[in-house]
């Protein structure tokens, strides 16, 4: 357990405790760290401009994780509650997406809704005509290239 727990340590205990430290100091003429200490960077969270930013992102992050687990949860019943000999076959296809890469997985979101994507091409096979949805870009597409993600 030790290993483990140093490791857990340096790569994610460590640099957060560096970003807190840091946050405490003014921002340089340039951009660098001026080593002066300053709460101003936190009354910045008050800001209308930052809060509303914030709360976004928060409501963004907590909807994607309530899909998230909704959809884990009864994939896990579904797995749980097959037949004994289906179960790996149903893990496999669970854990199958994870073997690519996290970039490859976001772009092929990104040909999926593009506006002249896969989604596009599949409603004008259907008969749409009207001009291509934007589906790209929007919240909608954030929450599900998140969900898919994770």
């Amino acid at each position: 357990m030790a290993p483990a727990l140093a490791w857990l340590t340096a790569l994610m205990v460590v640099p957060c405790a560096l970003v807190l430290a840091l946050a405490f100091f003014r921002r340089g003429i340039y951009g660098g760290i001026e080593y002066s200490f300053t709460l101003e960077n936190f009354g910045l969270v008050l800001d209308p401009l930052y809060a509303g930013i914030f709360l976004n992102s928060a409501r963004i992050a907590g909807t994607a994780t309530l899909i998230a687990v909704v959809i884990g949860y009864a994939a896990a019943y579904a797995i749980a509650a097959a037949p004994r000999r289906w179960q790996p076959v149903f893990l496999f296809f669970a854990v199958l997406p994870f073997w690519s890469n996290y970039l490859i997985r976001t772009y092929a979101w990104i040909v999926l809704l593009n506006r002249e994507g896969l989604i596009t091409q599949l409603l004008r096979w259907f008969g749409y005509t009207g001009e291509p949805p934007s589906m790209l870009y929007t919240e909608g597409a954030v929450i599900a290239g998140l969900v898919y993600n994770y």
